[in-house]
């Protein structure tokens, strides 16, 4: 099949100056940066601390981390199939609550097995928070969605 001719595309007019420094995409910059940051910081940290803080072993320290991003994973899929029928802000405050209330329960609780399970959730509850902050980012600036799409990769990469 012949590939078509690359077009190309002006978008309308709106600068790069001014899709960087509007507020809006500055708080989604800000908040993909610390979401991702404590993201992979929580994955590497996870598997350290089943290893010595839990004394539980490598295995069962991979198998947390695969339940943590099974939970992400299943978070996400479930996002696509729901995220026409809940507001974002809804998602993201229930996510963050999921994660908030998991975390200081596997902090404090001694029972290894539990903490697995809510390793699970806590990857529930984050896991929707990257994806739906880049689709509101996008929303912003529709014409400019692979500029948008740039800066907030940028905001990921950097974290």
């Amino acid at each position: 099949v012949k590939l078509p001719k690359p077009v190309s595309h002006h978008g309308n007019g709106i600068s790069l100056k001014t899709i960087i420094v509007d507020k809006s995409m500055m708080l989604i910059g800000s908040l993909i940066f610390l979401s991702v940051g404590i993201d992979i910081g929580f994955s590497f940290w996870l598997a350290e601390y089943f290893t010595t803080v839990a004394d539980a072993g490598s295995i069962v320290s991979s198998i947390a981390v695969s339940i943590y991003l099974c939970g992400i994973i299943l978070s996400r899929f479930f996002l696509s199939r729901f995220s026409e029928s809940l507001r974002t802000d809804v998602i993201i405050i229930s996510g963050l609550i999921i994660a908030g209330i998991s975390l200081v329960l596997f902090l404090n609780l001694p029972f290894i097995w539990f903490k697995l399970f809510l390793c699970f959730m806590y990857g529930i509850g984050i896991g929707t928070i990257f994806p739906l902050l880049l689709a509101e980012g996008t929303s912003l600036y529709p014409a400019k969605s692979g500029a948008v799409t740039g800066i907030l990769f940028a905001a990921m990469s950097f974290s």
